[in-house]
């Protein structure tokens, strides 16, 4: 943890001197945010993870491999939850930001596991041939 806040901290002031330089970079706070969901997830602080969630805004992470991150680290952590709609909505909204990270491995699993628990739930089986996921 201490590790990720250095890493908010040189983030910020990344931040801050870019825009004072005009300076694009892909280096920033949504990141790190991104990274933290992740971590707690992996301690087992799922609530933790998903108030770092809804402080990012998927738009401005700078690519389709960061956004589908964000999106598959959610899903997995609203499977952990016991929320497979959640989880579902999430790789759904993963499709939307980022659709050439839909046919990921990861997210192939974590569909997977849903369809597994949740055979019937609507439209994802489809989901999972569209991604190709193990029916």
């Amino acid at each position: 943890m201490e590790f990720i806040g250095e890493a908010e901290e040189t983030a910020k002031r990344r931040e801050v001197a870019g825009k004072k330089l005009c300076i694009p970079g892909v280096f920033g706070e949504d990141q790190t945010r991104v990274f933290r969901i992740s971590v707690h997830h992996a301690l087992g602080e799922d609530d933790q993870a998903l108030t770092h969630a809804v402080k990012i805004d998927p738009r401005r992470l700078p690519d389709a491999e960061r956004r589908g991150r964000m999106c598959m680290d959610v899903a997995r952590v609203w499977q952990s939850l016991g929320e497979p709609g959640k989880a579902f909505h999430t790789l759904r909204v993963l499709t939307q930001y980022a659709p050439e990270e839909a046919t990921r491995p990861k997210v192939r699993a974590i569909t997977a596991e849903l369809l597994t628990s949740n055979p019937d739930m609507p439209g994802l089986r489809r989901f999972a041939q569209r991604t190709g996921a193990p029916c």
